[in-house]
């Protein structure tokens, strides 16, 4: 029980030794009762004080109170409301009605208390309450413009209510607004680490980003989703955030970061599929493509949903591209819808056949070499091991030079 309603009862107490001992008793054992959670009974005591005590506001809001604890709705709005035609200067008693009109959908009669009460005049925390319910409905009447105006009231004085920013950035979005509701979230965040808020600004920022074609606000979107989102990683461990952060990271070109972040993601959940790929592609950013092949394998293994599995063959495609494996490359880009890529691949595949299946042998034969060289010298054969690394320099010449070869090709296929 708050220190106001405390204070109250402490009234209405003495005003009850003044009417008789009974309605006192009843009052105190109503009181006990509801301190213990044992709502019914404490009901009953404050009902048998709203019959022998009509005009006492306080009996009717016990009551009320008690009657939205065991979820009677209907008459603990009633109850309220007669509490509140007694007094409807009462602060808790409009602050419990409106909370009551607002869970039963009653928005125009929320809206009605509200509005004929002096919000200024409410202890702030009641005051940020009874904002934040007349707000919402506004909302829900379609008055979002109002509601926004009431806010930025609300919001501009001293000590603001950082719980109102993030709903002030709540309604901006509803309304398309999502540069203000940026900034209103932003503040909630950075005043008072409010976790919803942090969320929230990252994933407009992202937004924003995403939205915005010229290319340096593009980069610098997302560097301020990334501020944000790694500080809400950090601050609260959850791969989800995560995740936001490594995007922001990808979208601001930091695939180190990006890498950081997916593999933390990662480690919180490891059969995700979506994380898997998303490390593939910091991983490929950093030019780590046989690192980045891995976890897109990871990803398939894990059963990613059909649009998820479409680009994570897109992406192993490019890098067996990029390997010259164009088999397996076309294989990936038809996984991946991407008929007239695999279609390309296939052509390339078939011009270069021949200077392919070269490449594939010279490629064998070094490896052969390569275990010849470990055998001799495990046996301390000298002249054997120099023969054999001879060779394989020989081998590795020839496919060097093929490699060259097929350079330009290599320069189309890793796009």
């Amino acid at each position: 029980m708050g220190r106001t309603t405390a204070f109250r009862s402490l009234i209405l107490a003495t005003a009850v030794i003044a009417s008789g001992s009974l309605a006192l008793a009843d009052w105190n054992e109503g009181l006990a009762a509801f301190n213990s959670e044992n709502y019914q009974s404490a009901a009953e005591h404050f009902a048998e004080i709203t019959r022998t005590n009509p005009s006492w506001p306080g009996g009717y809001y016990m009551l009320g109170r008690c009657q939205s604890e065991l979820d009677q709705w209907t008459e603990a709005i009633e109850s309220l409301r007669k509490a509140f035609d007694l007094d409807p200067s009462d602060a808790d008693v409009v602050i419990a009605l409106s909370r009551e009109l607002m869970a039963g959908e009653q928005f125009d009669q929320t809206r009605e208390i509200l509005e004929s009460t002096r919000l200024n005049e409410l202890p702030p925390a009641l005051r940020s309450e009874a904002a934040a319910l007349l707000a919402t409905a506004m909302v829900e009447e379609g008055d979002a413009q109002e509601a926004i105006g009431l806010l930025q009231e609300c919001l501009a004085g001293e000590g603001a209510d950082m719980a109102l920013f993030r709903l002030l950035g709540t309604v901006q979005t509803l309304e398309g607004d999502d540069e203000e509701a940026f900034l209103s979230f932003s503040k909630a965040f950075e005043s008072g680490s409010d976790e919803p808020s942090g969320e929230a600004a990252t994933r407009a920022a992202l937004t924003l980003a995403e939205n915005t074609s010229e290319s340096d606000a593009k980069i610098d979107w997302y560097r301020r989703a990334l501020a944000l989102g790694s500080r809400l990683a950090t601050a609260f461990s959850n791969a989800e955030y995560d995740i936001l952060a490594g995007q922001a990271a990808l979208g601001a070109k930091d695939a180190e970061a990006a890498e950081k972040w997916f593999r933390a993601a990662v480690s919180k959940n490891e059969h995700n599929p979506e994380t898997r790929y998303l490390l593939g592609r910091s991983l490929t950013g950093l030019g780590r493509d046989d690192e980045a092949y891995d976890s897109f394998s990871a990803a398939l293994a894990f059963g990613p949903d059909i649009e998820l599995a479409r680009r994570i063959h897109g992406r192993m495609g490019r890098i067996d591209a990029c390997r010259l494996d164009l088999d397996t490359a076309s294989k990936h880009y038809r996984s991946a819808g991407k008929i007239d890529r695999a279609q390309e691949i296939e052509a390339l595949a078939e011009q270069f056949a021949g200077a392919l299946a070269q490449l594939e042998k010279l490629r064998a034969t070094v490896k052969e070499i390569r275990q010849m060289e470990r055998q001799l010298a495990e046996l301390g054969d000298t002249q054997g091991v120099t023969a054999m690394r001879e060779r394989a320099a020989a081998e590795q010449t020839k496919i060097t030079e093929i490699e060259e070869n097929l350079q330009a090709v290599r320069t189309a296929l890793c796009r």
